[in-house]
C-alpha cells in the first residue's frame, strides 16, 4: 500500500502541474548537491498553543483559511501590504543583483485548455476580448482561434466584466464577484478603460468597488454605460451597486444601492431601442453567505434615473445571484433566471412581455437548469440576437431553449485537447460584424460557433494561456493512519482536520515527510509504513502546514511552510531542518507577508519560494531576492525545477506554467 494512498485519502493537497510536468522528474529525483547548513536566524521551538474551534469557513477550502482566514478585510490589507514589500524586494534585487533580477519569466504553456472566462466583448472590428477570472483580458485577431495577453502584468489580474462600445473604446470591471478559491487575491481597483483595443489600459474609477460583475453600454450612446459593482466579499459598504456614466466612464453615478452594506450589483441588461428601460439584479452576499434580503430585480423606465423593485411571482423570499437579459430584436421580450437560493441551488427562470414591467414563471424544473448545487458560480443568460424565443443558460454544460424557455437542452460542445467538452458556461457574445458568429467562455478557455451555436458547428481556441493551475486529487486510496489528524471533530482551529502536504525524500525513498492542518509535522523511514511526530508537542499555534520541501541530497534537512489563519500580518512564516526535525530554524527573513503555497531546494542548497506575489530565492538562510521579472501578479502555487537549462517552472493561478531561465 502506498503512503500517496493514504495521504490523499486523508485530505491531501497535491498542487497540479497538468501534463506539462508529466515527463519532468528533475526536481524531486536525484539532484545531487550538498546540503547547506542552516545557519543564521532564529532558532525556535514548536509549541502548543492556540484556541479551539476558532476559523471555520462556510465556503470551505483550505486555501480560504490559508489566504483569508476569519480576519477577512484585514488579510486584504495585508495582501496590499504584501504587494509594496514584494515591490521592494525586486528593487533591492535590482541594486544587489542585477542579473537575478533581469531573468525574464515566459509563458510556458499549457495552450489547448485554458482557465475560467468571466466574460466576452467583441468590438465594432470583430476582435474578441476575454475576461479570464485569475489572468487579466486576452484578446484575439483571429475570430477567437488564437489569444494574446492585453493586460499589464502590475495590474490586478482578476477580470469581471469586459464591455466594448460601438466606438472600439473597452471596459474593463477588474476583481472576481464570485466567491472562489483565491478569495484575497480576487479583489479589484475598479474599471479601467482603452481606447487602443487593449494596448493600454487608464483607470476609470470605481477603485472602491470590490469587484465589478457587469458591464454593458448603450449601443447607441458610447459615452453611456453601466457597471454593476458586486463590492468586497469581506469588506462591507464600498462602492457597491449599480452605477452610471454619461460621459464614457470618466465620472459615475451611483443610481441603485443595495439595501444593506452588503449588497451590490451582479448584473444589468439595457433594453433595445431608445434604451430607456433598464434591468438590474442586485445580490446580497459576502464572504459567509451566498444570498439574503438584498437580493433582487429591478427596472428602470426612464434610462437608469429611477428604479423600482419587480416582484418575481412564486420567487422565494430570499435568494442570492440573478442573471438579466433582454432579446436584441424584440425589446419587450425579457428574461431572468434566479441562479441560486440560500443554499446554492437554482430557482427558477422568469420570461417578461413588456420589457420587465410583470413576469410569468417558466414551467422548465431548476433541475433542468443545470446550476448543480451551485448557481451563484453561474447565473448569466442570453438570448440569441436573432430570435427572441432562443435563450442560453450557464450551467454545469451550456443549456439552450428554443421556445422561449419552456424546455432546455444541453449544447453539444467539443472536447478540448482530446478530453471531455470544458464544462461551467460563463460567458456568451455575438459578433455585430458578422452574422451567427459566437463566443462562449468557460472553466477550461474559449469556443467559437459560426452557426448561432448550433451543436456541430463549434470549435475550441488553438492557443489560451490563462490556466489556473490548482489542487488534484476524487478516487480510489486506502487509509495508513487515521490518528495523523485530530479529524474534523477533535481541537483543530480550522474547520476540519486533514493531511496538508507529504513530501518523499529524493535521495531516499523510505524517507517521508507530512504536515497537517493542525500545525503538525510527521516523519515517516519506512515509505509510509509508520510516522512519527516531529518533536514532543510540534504544533505551532493554530497553523496550518501548507508546504514540505526535503533537501535533493538530504533526508535529514527539511523546509515547511506554516500559514496562520487568525493572524493579519504574519501570515506565514517559512522554518528548516537540518536534523531530521528534532530542531528548526527560522528562515521567513525578509520575505513578503503574503502565504507561501510551495517550496523548492535547488542543487547546492539554495530554496525558491513560490507565493501569492511572486517568486522568491534565497542563497543565504533566512535572506530573500526576487527571481526574475515579467511574472504576472498571481499566486504561484506550484514550483519546479529542470537540471537541463537549469530552469525554473512555476505554475500560476491565472497565467499558466511560467518559465525562467536561471542566470
Amino acid at each position: 500500500m502506498s503512503w500517496r494512498s493514504a495521504a490523499l485519502l486523508l485530505g491531501v493537497v497535491v498542487l497540479a502541474a497538468f501534463w506539462f510536468f508529466a515527463g519532468s522528474d528533475d526536481r524531486r529525483s536525484g539532484l545531487g548537491g550538498i546540503p547547506q547548513p542552516l545557519t543564521g536566524g532564529e532558532v525556535v521551538e514548536l509549541e502548543l498553543g492556540g484556541e479551539e474551534g476558532e476559523g471555520s469557513s462556510p465556503i470551505g477550502e483550505w486555501l480560504y483559511v490559508e489566504t483569508v482566514g476569519p480576519e477577512g478585510p484585514q488579510r486584504i490589507e495585508a495582501y496590499g501590504r504584501a504587494l509594496e514589500e514584494a515591490a521592494a524586494l525586486r528593487e533591492r534585487t535590482r541594486a544587489a543583483e542585477p542579473g537575478l533580477a533581469a531573468a525574464r519569466w515566459a509563458h510556458a504553456g499549457p495552450l489547448a485548455r485554458a482557465g475560467r472566462v468571466a466574460d466576452v466583448a467583441v468590438d465594432p472590428e470583430g476582435n474578441v476580448f476575454a475576461a479570464t477570472a485569475a489572468g487579466g483580458v486576452w484578446s484575439s485577431e483571429d475570430r477567437g482561434l488564437a489569444w494574446a495577453p492585453s493586460w499589464p502584468p502590475d495590474l490586478p489580474q482578476p477580470i469581471g466584466s469586459i464591455a466594448a462600445g460601438s466606438d472600439g473604446t473597452l471596459f474593463a470591471g477588474t476583481g472576481d464577484p464570485v466567491p472562489t478559491r483565491a478569495f484575497a487575491v480576487s479583489e479589484g481597483s475598479g474599471v479601467l478603460r482603452s481606447s487602443d483595443g487593449g494596448e493600454s489600459w487608464e483607470g476609470s474609477g470605481l477603485e472602491g468597488s470590490g469587484s465589478i460583475g457587469r458591464i454593458v453600454v448603450d449601443p447607441s450612446d458610447p459615452d453611456r454605460l453601466f457597471a454593476a459593482a458586486a463590492g468586497s466579499l469581506f469588506v462591507p459598504g464600498g462602492e457597491r451597486g449599480l452605477h452610471r456614466s454619461t460621459d464614457g466612464g470618466r465620472s459615475w453615478d451611483l443610481v441603485l444601492a443595495g439595501e444593506n452594506a452588503t449588497t451590490g450589483a451582479i448584473d444589468v441588461a439595457i433594453g433595445p431601442g431608445d434604451g430607456r428601460k433598464v434591468l438590474a439584479a442586485t445580490w446580497d452576499r459576502d464572504g459567509e453567505k451566498l444570498g439574503g434580503p438584498g437580493s433582487g430585480l429591478h427596472l428602470s423606465t426612464n434610462g437608469g434615473r429611477s428604479w423600482r423593485e419587480v416582484r418575481l411571482p412564486g420567487r422565494k423570499a430570499q435568494v442570492g445571484r440573478i442573471g438579466v437579459a433582454y432579446a436584441p430584436s424584440d425589446p419587450r421580450r425579457a428574461y431572468a433566471i434566479v441562479s441560486s437560493d440560500l443554499d446554492g441551488k437554482a430557482v427558477g427562470l422568469w420570461r417578461s412581455e413588456d420589457g420587465g414591467s410583470t413576469w410569468e414563471r417558466s414551467p422548465v424544473e431548476p433541475e433542468s437548469l443545470n446550476q448543480s448545487l451551485f448557481g451563484w458560480w453561474y447565473g448569466r443568460l442570453w438570448v440569441d440576437p436573432s430570435d427572441p424565443e432562443r435563450l442560453f443558460v450557464g450551467g454545469l454544460s451550456l443549456m439552450v431553449s428554443g421556445d422561449g424557455g419552456e424546455t432546455f437542452e444541453a449544447v453539444g460542445l467539443p472536447a478540448v485537447a482530446q478530453e471531455r467538452p470544458p464544462i461551467n458556461q460563463h460567458a456568451m457574445a455575438w459578433d455585430p460584424s458578422q452574422t451567427g458568429l459566437v463566443y462562449v467562455g468557460t472553466d477550461g478557455g474559449m469556443l467559437r460557433s459560426v452557426a448561432s451555436g448550433r451543436d456541430g458547428t463549434w470549435v475550441s481556441a488553438t492557443s489560451q494561456g490563462w490556466t489556473q493551475h490548482f489542487s488534484a486529487s476524487g478516487p480510489s486510496w486506502s487509509t495508513i493512519d487515521p490518528a495523523l489528524t485530530a479529524g474534523p471533530s477533535g481541537p483543530a482551529p480550522q474547520p476540519y482536520g486533514t493531511v496538508t502536504t507529504v513530501v518523499e525524500s529524493r535521495s531516499d525513498p523510505d524517507v517521508s515527510y507530512m504536515g497537517t492542518a493542525e500545525g503538525a509535522l510527521w516523519r515517516s523511514t519506512d515509505a509510509g509504513g509508520n510516522w512519527e511526530r516531529l518533536g514532543t508537542e510540534a504544533r505551532l499555534p493554530g497553523t496550518w502546514v501548507t508546504g514540505i520541501e526535503v533537501h535533493p541530497a538530504d533526508p535529514e534537512t527539511a523546509y515547511a511552510v506554516f500559514a496562520d489563519p487568525r493572524a493579519v500580518q504574519a501570515s506565514m512564516r517559512v522554518l528548516g531542518t537540518s536534523d531530521a526535525g528534532s530542531s528548526w530554524t527560522e528562515l521567513t527573513g525578509n520575505l513578503p507577508s503574503a502565504p507561501v503555497n510551495d517550496l523548492l531546494a535547488l542543487p547546492g542548497g539554495a530554496l525558491v519560494a513560490g507565493t501569492d506575489v511572486g517568486v522568491f530565492i534565497s542563497e543565504d538562510p533566512g535572506s530573500w531576492l526576487s527571481l526574475g521579472t515579467g511574472l504576472p501578479t498571481v499566486p504561484v502555487l506550484d514550483v519546479r525545477y529542470r537540471a537541463a537549462g537549469r530552469t525554473i517552472t512555476a505554475a500560476t493561478f491565472g497565467h499558466g506554467l511560467q518559465s525562467l531561465a536561471l542566470p
